[in-house]
């Protein structure tokens, strides 16, 4: 409505409301805030349309001014541009309608326009932080986060996460096919507050390994503990190159039973921080691999890393079980207590991954846009006994929940997870493109002897078989014990009330459609306007305006008193400006022939000069 009103105000505005009025209304229909930088973008672009607005009239090609064709052109452009103005109007109050009235009443769907603007969001910043580094040679070069697709390290919301599809953040590079997932973990949370999840204490740990006696870096010692472990029998590990493209600087995105070198800082137990290097090549061991090799351990004489890893495990039982206090919480606790009994959970980790799995994939559901709980509320808490649908996040915030209630140490992870299938061959070796859409979060649970393992719980993704294990496995018939559980049955939605604000509705449209009526009236009442009406209707104002002043009502326009007294209360105008005021006003009052719209325009002008200022 605005934008309409800008339009019949000044009718060279209409480029401005055509390029900005189907943004605005898709974005308030969708129910979609504005960020900080999407207004100052819609800030620009007012002030650059505005600016063409200016330049549309062209009167050089309409002929000779003061001539008959001339005229008749400037008029024919007001009215087109008015009319059609008035037209905008209308079309303002179709679209905001169902915005301003119908969707609080009838409650409307229209939140399905929301993924569009989201989507055109994200592809307008993935668009820009691709080609900028282009274009400046690299002296504008943006990072992204893991969370840009809704994961933020430890954060549970989506209220600034957006998908940037087509972006790419990291290369992946293997000197052989992976034939599972590969997992890179960014962000670990240790502790969960209610709200969300924070890193490991550092300083705790170091006081813990103190007393392990490790060679050196005790942090470093324990992240390359599953490498040594796995490679003391003289086991050859893999290499992985990962290259960062637009991934965030933060963390440095690493792969399980990596090796770190002393280039790199961890954060406790906890992730490695961000490198200046844009590659990071490692020495792994693939999951599956080193579970084989791991468990050969079980068998074998311990040694020194044994014991270290011994007394690893030991810290981490003590570190990673905790969960939040509260009443929910205890009855949390009383169901993992009854399905830890009813199952026989105690002390089997298998066991108990797979019921976390089964039963989060039973009575949840996956959705790219999960429901948000209220200010304050616990995002696990709501996920587990209200909304029942969310994304990577709550799926593996609840896992790791679940694990710890049942006894089983677990933590929270983000960052990236890269099916096998999408690894290509590419010169000698294997290359996969990693984009905002694998940004992940998942659960992993310590394992005795093993160490640190991707516990995957999100419907969809695959951890703990390969993609050749599920292959095999689609083809075979399931038997009645492999036979999934029915999900339970929807809850009907309830029968409408016919005294519900539906019914009432009628009576909310009729104030505004008496509103927007009276509106269009004056649009078209405004747009139809001649020049000489345009001459009449400024002059009438200026003249209520120094009747405010002081004016004797009575005094005409071609009276010495109505020119003294304009002289007198408008010092800081032109004293020639009240004289060729008058003479236009005479000459459009007085003259045979049609007023022309130059003449109109010109008293327009002197008169919002004088009004603006004339005072007592």
């Amino acid at each position: 409505a605005f934008f309409a009103a800008v339009t019949v105000w000044r009718s060279d505005a209409l480029l401005l409301d055509l390029v900005l009025l189907p943004a605005v209304v898709l974005v308030l229909l969708a129910g979609a805030g504005g960020g900080a930088v999407g207004w100052l973008l819609l800030l620009l672009g007012c002030v650059g349309a505005w600016a063409a607005a200016r330049s549309v009239r062209r009167r050089r090609l309409w002929g000779k001014k003061g001539s008959t064709v001339y005229t008749a052109n400037v008029e024919n452009f007001l009215t087109t541009q008015k009319t059609t103005a008035a037209g905008m109007m209308l079309v303002c109050a179709v679209l905001f309608l169902p915005a301003l009235a119908l969707r609080p009443v009838l409650a409307l769907p229209l939140d399905a326009l929301q993924p569009v603007t989201e989507r055109a969001r994200a592809a307008a910043l993935g668009a820009a932080i691709e080609w900028l580094p282009k274009i400046s040679g690299g002296a504008l070069n943006f990072h992204v986060s893991a969370a840009a697709g809704g994961v933020e390290d430890g954060s549970l919301t989506q209220s600034d996460g957006l998908a940037l599809q087509g972006l790419e953040d990291l290369l992946v590079t293997t000197d052989e096919k992976p034939t599972e997932t590969v997992y890179l973990r960014g962000f670990i949370g240790a502790e969960y507050d209610g709200h969300s999840w924070q890193p490991a204490d550092a300083e705790q740990f170091d006081n813990a390994a103190a007393s392990w006696k490790t060679d050196g870096d005790s942090r470093l010692a324990i992240a390359n503990l599953p490498f040594l472990r796995a490679a003391y029998d003289g086991a050859a590990p893999q290499q992985m190159t990962v290259q960062r493209l637009h991934a965030g600087d933060t963390y440095t995105f690493a792969p399980y039973n990596a090796y770190f070198n002393d280039y790199y800082r961890l954060d406790g137990d906890g992730a490695a921080a961000g490198q200046t290097a844009q590659d990071d090549t490692f020495y792994y061991f693939p999951r599956g691999e080193a579970k084989t090799l791991l468990t050969a351990r079980a068998d074998a004489d311990p040694s020194v890393l044994d014991r270290l890893e011994s007394a690893y495990a030991a810290y981490a039982e003590s570190r990673y079980l905790a969960t939040p206090d509260g009443a929910d919480y205890g009855t949390l606790q009383e169901f993992c207590d009854a399905a830890e009994k009813e199952h026989k959970l105690t002390g089997d980790a298998d066991a108990i991954r797979t019921f976390v799995r089964s039963y989060l994939n039973e009575h949840c559901t996956y959705t790219s846009d999960p429901p948000q709980p209220a200010d304050g509320a616990d995002p696990v808490l709501y996920f587990l006994n209200e909304s029942h649908a969310g994304s990577s996040t709550q799926f593996a915030s609840a896992a790791v929940v679940l694990c710890r209630m049942l006894g089983l140490p677990a933590r929270y992870v983000v960052g990236y997870a890269a099916p096998q299938s999408l690894f290509a061959e590419s010169d000698g070796g294997w290359q996969a493109v990693l984009q905002d859409d694998n940004a992940h979060a998942w659960a992993e649970v310590y394992l005795a002897g093993q160490g640190w393992t991707p516990l995957e719980t999100t419907p969809g993704m695959v951890s703990e078989l390969t993609e050749d294990q599920l292959a095999a496995n689609a083809n075979a018939v399931p038997t009645a014990d492999d036979a999934e559980t029915p999900l339970p049955a929807a809850t009907p939605a309830p029968e409408a009330d016919p005294t519900a604000p539906q019914a009432r509705a009628f009576w909310w449209l009729l104030p505004l459609a008496a509103v927007l009526a009276a509106l269009a009236v004056w649009g078209i009442a405004r747009a139809r306007r001649t020049p000489a009406d345009t001459v009449r209707a400024e002059f009438r104002a200026l003249y209520k305006k120094m009747c405010r002043c002081g004016l004797s009502k009575g005094v005409s326009s071609d009276q010495e008193e109505f020119k003294q007294f304009l002289w007198e209360h408008t010092k800081t105008a032109a004293p020639q400006d009240v004289e060729t005021l008058l003479a236009l006003v005479q000459t459009a009052q007085f003259a045979p022939g049609p007023v022309s719209a130059q003449t109109a325009q010109q008293v327009r002008g002197l008169c919002r000069i004088l009004r603006k200022n004339l005072h007592r």
